[in-house]
């Protein structure tokens, strides 16, 4: 039998991918979403003086929409309480040899189905040649052919300069980049969103306006780690 449990989605790792906190058990479920593969987001590695470099990357139409597709996950999810139910069980093997089980799910919150949303908004393609296939498998192809016929998002015809892609100044080949933007914040304040909580005082912050990732803690504050409860809650 299909296992299905509600919790908060704590952390958005893509826009098909992200962690939820079981209500019942506070066990935390590292998940995607069944069926479909959202647009990936990969910030942007300027190294040295390579000015080009970001010009270049924007140019990369495989990233096209990964943004985007991970902010919509984000502000739909990220908080809330959703009712997940498990389709099917994988064993993946990263690049690395990392191995890592992870559960695929239909996620809903309330009447919404983030996958469904995900595909109207051309975020996102249907995976058809999946041999288990979800009860909302039909309605995935109707909203994604939607979406082609309307040219949305990576239907459309023009893919370059369409995300809003990050400069990663937490990477060390471009911490000496950090300290430009560190002169600039100390005399202005920014809208950021928080992407990752680390700790109760350091958290991995993007300043869209800035296109900056980066490390940022509390100043003054000195808050204890936290081991996570999961069997599948590696974040990587």
């Amino acid at each position: 039998s299909q296992l299905e449990f509600e919790g908060t989605v704590v952390e958005i790792i893509s826009a098909d991918t992200f962690i939820i906190q079981d209500a019942s058990t506070q066990e935390l479920h590292k998940v995607s979403l069944a069926n479909i593969r959202g647009q990936r987001y990969q910030p942007i590695l300027v190294t040295g003086n390579d000015k080009d470099s970001k010009f270049q990357n924007n140019q990369d139409t495989r990233f096209a929409f990964g943004y985007e597709a991970k902010q919509m996950t984000r502000t739909r999810l990220i908080g809330r309480k959703v009712s997940a139910k498990i389709e099917y069980i994988r064993d993946i093997e990263f690049k690395d040899k990392r191995k890592e089980t992870r559960e695929y799910c239909t996620v809903m919150v309330g009447k919404m189905n983030i996958a469904q949303e995900l595909l109207i908004a051309g975020y996102a393609t249907v995976i058809k040649n999946d041999q288990e296939k979800c009860d909302s498998f039909d309605a995935y192809l109707m909203a994604e052919n939607t979406a082609l016929k309307k040219k949305k998002g990576l239907h459309g015809n023009n893919k370059k300069n369409q995300s809003s892609r990050l400069i990663d100044v937490s990477n060390r080949d471009n911490s000496s980049r950090a300290d430009q933007y560190i002169v600039f914040l100390r005399r202005k304040k920014v809208k950021a969103i928080v992407e990752k909580v680390l700790t109760g005082g350091r958290f991995k912050v993007s300043i869209p306006k800035m296109q900056l990732l980066g490390m940022f803690s509390l100043m003054d504050v000195a808050a204890p780690s936290f081991n996570r409860k999961g069997r599948n809650s590696d974040s990587s």
